[in-house]
């Protein structure tokens, strides 16, 4: 397996992995806009033949007294799952949060999502168990 994590250059890539769980999702000039924009990470797990196994994205926060991120989604191809795809994807973000000093990472998810709430677990998450709500503003037409 090679994790790798993205950046401008690797648009085909981005595209590949994204198409994989959401096709159609993004375009070329989108995958583009995307890996240029310093905020947003994406890294990309490949098996020996080069194939999309897996991928995770997320945002560095800029608060006023840290820098955070927050991990937006993760998916692993349903053939790829229960192998340590998603922990290896974990890691890597684990260890791009010490190179690039984020205070800490966080996700959102489900309580009924079990093999997200195992994961997160798995990698070493501590489960705050915070009720809230969360509120969206549509800002543009969808």
């Amino acid at each position: 397996m090679k994790i790798i994590a993205l950046k401008p250059g690797d648009e085909a890539l981005l595209k590949r992995a994204e198409d994989m769980f959401w096709p159609g999702a993004t375009t070329p000039e989108r995958a583009a806009v995307l890996l240029r924009e310093p905020t947003f990470v994406v890294i990309v797990a490949l098996d020996n033949d080069g194939q999309v196994m897996g991928r995770v994205c997320g945002h560095v926060l800029h608060r006023f007294d840290a820098t955070d991120f927050l991990i937006y989604e993760i998916d692993v191809a349903q053939v790829h799952q229960n192998m340590g795809v998603g922990r290896a994807m974990m890691d890597a973000l684990k260890t791009l949060a010490v190179e690039r000093a984020w205070r800490e990472m966080w996700v959102l998810t489900e309580c009924a999502n079990k093999a997200g709430n195992a994961l997160y677990e798995a990698s070493g998450g501590k489960l705050e168990n915070s009720p809230a709500n969360m509120y969206v503003f549509a800002t543009a037409p969808r």
